[in-house]
């Protein structure tokens, strides 16, 4: 079994759609660029924009007051070694075993809601 190709040797390139009508951009997109921490020059240069389109762009209600946020390199790792889930329980000595864990507890609080209500 043969795999062919066709390699395009001319690629057609999109016309920059910058220089013809007006730039559309999203509300949401520009908080998604400040939550990734892009500032107000970054999306001036990332959007092509003025410093002046750009003060007009942070004048719509829902962006003002906005700013990037920073980026904290976090240099640890969180582990939550608390959870004690039943396959480890059964590992442990001083386990209670009549203690319930949520799931029970849940469906326990669940099941007398129901009783209560009929």
């Amino acid at each position: 079994m043969a795999i062919e190709a066709n390699i395009q040797q001319n690629p057609i390139v999109a016309q920059n759609a910058t220089t013809e009508g007006p730039i559309v951009l999203t509300v949401t997109g520009i908080i998604n660029d400040l939550n990734d921490g892009i500032d107000r020059d970054g999306i001036a240069t990332k959007y092509n924009l003025t410093k002046a389109e750009v003060t007009e762009l942070f004048k719509h209600p829902k962006l003002v007051g906005l700013r990037a946020r920073k980026k904290i390199a976090v240099r640890f790792t969180l582990v939550d070694d608390t959870i004690i889930s039943k396959s480890n329980a059964n590992d442990l000595d001083n386990v209670d075993p009549n203690q319930m864990d949520l799931m029970e507890a849940i469906q326990d609080h669940q099941a007398a809601t129901e009783a209560i209500s009929n």
